[in-house]
This record gives structure tokens, C-alpha cells and sequence, in this order.
């Protein structure tokens, strides 16, 4: 912090021709700046997928009504019978809630591969940045558990000094992104952080072999598809699991740390890859088929029916678990559900993605690209990262039974998501974006000069298309048409263009 307000002192009060003209302090002045950040959070980048904001930031806000309900579960409910009736109702539409999550590996997917495909990188660089954008935040939450949190006053329910032994630990291999064990997981939410590292890991491998062999990449893509979904099937028939883990909740929630099944079906990185391989799927088509030049190429009346699809869809998904536990136990069921229900929910995410982008839909799409999201898009991981601190601080502290009730975990949510949000806003002004900042001039600013400098020729021919274009000024034009060879110029014709006030007058020099 101290940093960041020295740094903005620094570049708002020192006159410009003043300030060191010293690299590393350029550097990290320039990268902690408050007020630099605080614009970067606002700005819209280009080729932006706008969509993607509301998505993100909405899913986060149901991932922490979620684990509200999660953490009162943990603490103990006095009403407990009206919430076996609820959770037997329509509140059994949401005991697949995990699928929420897949929301963020299908992004992740789509992001990651467009932006590959977008510029050339090396495949150290790519692991490297977004390991960087990852590990700010949780090295914070870390330190926070092991050095902060335990000297809080604990309640009766209050678990933050397990996960503080348990973070005191586990800390490095949590850090190196290699823990996916739930019984050594530092804090509950952050499973999610080695999975999706993994995944990322798993689909830059593809692209560099789609890189090398168009034909092979393709390929290995189908190959690792079809390993992704018959893992996670196989996985349920030999140890009998229910086609949703979740629809247990009284045993898969409540003692989640105890449960075996969670570390070996649900946090490892194979059973989340055919989400993810289906958003890289759409980041590709979305790289070839660029939005900008296939705007409303879909029809209205398509889009809209694209959009009733996808959302059905999601609703069936989402309703399998308390289907199944209807239903009750049967083995092929369960495998099919298992291998094949997160593909179903990441195809419709893209698809309302893909409705949005390249069709024209009323509603949806209005309250999608809202542009509030964008700046709340950006906060989406420091939200996901500190919410369950906020919840945890106030639900497990309490000394008494929690009370289920709507309008209560209503207020609950919308009070937790609006702390998480001010946590994560100082989260990225002090910590996200000065690293993104530090990591983006050390390794890809240079690299990208160095490309852009390899276009020039000494004398200063920028190649654009295929064709060479001279830059250089009417002086030295002149110059040249003087000491030219004779039979170099060729006559003079008319176009648009202007030099030295004479209409029309276009030289072209032949190198």
C-alpha cells in the first residue's frame, strides 16, 4: 500500500521532465500507480467479448449464495425441518449447484485459447503471466489464514483454526498450484485455483501441438474429449457414486473435508476438462469467425430461440440431481449423467455467449453488456477469492443456530457480495493489478516492440498486407527523387492523395 500511494504521489505531483528516467522505477511507479489502475478496471479493451461481464459477475454472485447457504449448513440450522422441505421441493433444483463453477472453466477455456490464437507467444510465457494472475490474490488469503485470521474469537462453529493448521501445512504445494486433495485444500474455495492452473496447462500443450500439426492438434483435442468424459464415468461406476455428488448433501456437504469422494471426483482438473475443452472449442470459432465482422449475421428470431434452448438446457442440467435422487439409484444413469451433464451446461453457456455476440437478442444481450459489468467483471476473482472469509467471519463466529429463511440469506448474500466487492476493488488496486502490470512490461511489452520493430527496414518500409509502404517525409522524398537513377520514378498519377499542397501528386519510389 505504501507503494501504490508513494507511486501515485509521485506520477500526479513530479512534473513529467522531472521524474527518473530510470527503468525499474518507471516500472513500479508506473505499475502501482492508484490512479492508472483504478482506470484500467473501467477501461474496455478492444475485441473485448462484453457478454462474458454480466456472465462472470452474475455467477459469481450466485457462487456466494450458494456457499451462504454452505457455511449455515456447516454452523447448524434451528429450522431444520423446513429446510428438509425446501431441499425436498423446488429447492432440490439446485443440489447440482457445483455446475455454477463450470461457468467460470468454460470462460477460462474460451479466453485462453482466443487469446493464444490472437498473438504469438512462448509457451513459458503463457503459463508464466497466468500463473501470476492467479497467485496475487490467493498468496494474500493465504498470509491472511495463517497469520491473521486465527486471532479472531472463535465461536462454536468457527473453523478458521482448522484451516489455518491446515494452510500452515499445506501452504507450498497450494502455492505451486498442486493440491487438489479437499483434505489439504488452505482455504474451501480455493480448489478451483489448481484446477483451472492445470487446465490451463492442458490446453496451451494442445495448442502448441496444433501449432506444429494443424491435423495433430485436432486430434489430440478429440483424443483428451473423450478421456474427459469417460474418466469421470468410469470413476462413478467402479466406486458406485451418484450420477450428482451433491444430490447427498447431508454427507458430501456438511463433513466436506472428510469426504474422499470430493478429492477423486470433483476437484481434480479431469473431471472439469470437458467443460473446459468446450469453451476453448468456442474460443476458436470465435478467433476464426471474429465477432466484429459477423455482427447480427444470426437472425433475430434464431437468436431468441437459441437463447430459449440454452437456457432450458441449463435448467435440465441443473434439475438432474434432485431427479436422480427421485429416482434413486441406477448405475447406468448415474454414469451417462456423470460423463456427459458438464458438457451440456458449458454448450449452453456458449451458446448464449455466441446468441449474444453474433445474433441479436432484446433482452439477454442489453442486460449482459450492461457496462457497470465491466468494472465488476474485473473484480470477479478477488469476489470469489474473499467472500467466503466474509461469510465465514459472520456465519461460524455466531453463537447460536442460524435460521433458514429467504429473505434472511437474501439479505445475507446481497451484504456478503457488497463487502466482497470493496475487499476485492483494494485487492486489485494494491495487489491484482500491479503484478498484471509488472508481469505484462518485464515479458510481453518487449516482446511485442521487438515484433513490431522487425517490420521496419533501415529505411523505414513498414510492411502492411503483403505490400511495402514507404513512411518517410516529404524532405527526404525530395531527396531522393533527386539523386534517383534514371527510369526509377515512375510518372506521376492521380489519386487521393496529398504532397506538399499538390492534389493528386503521388511518387512512387521502386527499391
Amino acid at each position: 500500500m505504501a507503494t501504490a500511494f508513494a507511486s501515485t504521489y509521485y506520477r500526479q505531483h513530479v512534473p513529467t521532465e522531472e521524474q527518473s528516467s530510470n527503468n525499474l522505477i518507471k516500472m513500479i511507479t508506473k505499475s502501482f500507480c492508484i490512479n492508472k489502475n483504478h482506470e484500467d478496471l473501467t477501461k474496455v479493451n478492444k475485441d473485448e467479448i462484453h457478454v462474458l461481464n454480466g456472465i462472470r459477475f452474475l455467477t459469481s454472485a450466485l457462487v456466494i449464495a450458494i456457499h451462504v447457504v454452505f457455511y449455515m449448513l456447516v454452523a447448524g440450522v434451528s429450522n431444520s425441518m423446513d429446510l428438509d422441505a425446501f431441499m425436498e421441493g423446488i429447492g432440490g433444483l439446485l443440489l447440482h449447484f457445483d455446475l455454477f463453477v463450470d461457468t467460470f472453466f468454460t470462460m477460462s477455456g474460451l479466453l485462453h485459447i482466443k487469446g493464444l490464437l490472437k498473438r504469438r507467444q512462448t509457451l513459458v510465457g503463457v503459463l508464466w503471466k497466468r500463473y501470476i494472475r492467479l497467485i496475487g490474490p490467493f498468496a494474500l488469503i493465504v498470509f491472511y489464514l495463517i497469520s491473521v485470521s486465527k486471532h479472531f474469537s472463535p465461536g462454536p462453529a468457527w473453523i478458521g483454526v482448522e484451516e489455518t493448521d491446515v494452510c500452515e501445512r499445506y501452504w507450498l504445494k497450494s502455492l505451486l498450484m498442486m493440491n487438489s486433495d479437499v483434505r489439504h485444500i488452505c482455504h474451501t474455495v480455493t480448489w478451483y485455483l489448481p484446477c483451472d492452473y492445470q487446465l490451463t496447462i492442458l490446453g496451451t500443450l494442445i495448442f502448441f501441438i496444433y501449432q506444429r500439426n494443424r491435423s495433430l492438434g485436432f486430434i489430440s483435442y478429440g483424443i483428451i474429449g473423450v478421456f474427459s468424459m469417460i474418466i469421470p464415468g468410469l470413476l462413478t461406476h467402479l466406486y458406485q457414486f451418484p450420477g450428482v455428488l451433491f444430490s447427498e448433501y447431508g454427507k458430501y456437504v456438511i463433513r466436506y473435508r472428510e469426504t474422499w469422494e470430493i478429492s477423486l471426483i470433483y476437484t481434480p482438473f479431469y473431471s472439469r476438462a470437458s467443460t473446459y475443452l468446450v469453451g476453448a472449442a468456442m474460443g476458436y470459432l470465435m478467433h476464426v469467425y471474429k465477432p466484429d465482422d459477423y455482427r447480427k449475421s444470426i437472425p433475430k428470431i434464431w437468436s431468441i430461440i437459441g437463447i430459449a434452448v440454452s437456457l432450458i438446457t441449463m435448467v435440465a442440467t441443473m434439475s438432474l440431481g434432485f431427479i436422480l435422487k427421485q429416482r434413486g439409484r441406477y448405475p447406468i444413469e448415474a454414469v451417462v449423467v456423470a460423463a456427459t451433464n458438464r458438457i451440456f451446461w458449458a454448450a449452453a453457456i456458449c451458446c448464449i455467449i455466441g446468441m449474444c455476440e453474433y445474433g441479436t437478442v432484446p433482452i439477454v444481450s442489453k442486460i449482459l453488456n450492461w457496462s457497470v459489468f465491466t468494472p465488476l467483471s474485473r473484480l470477479s476473482y478477488g469476489i470469489y477469492m474473499t467472500h467466503s472469509l466474509v461469510i465465514q467471519r459472520y456465519k461460524l463466529a455466531q453463537r447460536s443456530a442460524h435460521l433458514f429463511d429467504i429473505f434472511c440469506m437474501v439479505h445475507d448474500v446481497l451484504g456478503t457480495l457488497t463487502m466482497a466487492i470493496g475487499l476485492s476493488y483494494a485487492m486489485w488496486l494494491f495487489v491484482e493489478a500491479p503484478l498484471i502490470n509488472i508481469t505484462n512490461q518485464l515479458f510481453f511489452n518487449k516482446s511485442t516492440e521487438k515484433e513490431s520493430n522487425k517490420s521496419r527496414d533501415e529505411n523505414g518500409i513498414q510492411h502492411q498486407n503483403g505490400a511495402a509502404k514507404t513512411k518517410i517525409s516529404p524532405e527526404r522524398m525530395a531527396r531522393r527523387i533527386l539523386h534517383a537513377p534514371q527510369g526509377a520514378i515512375r510518372p506521376p498519377q492521380m489519386g487521393p492523395n496529398r504532397l506538399n499542397g499538390l492534389p493528386g501528386l503521388r511518387f512512387e519510389v521502386q527499391e
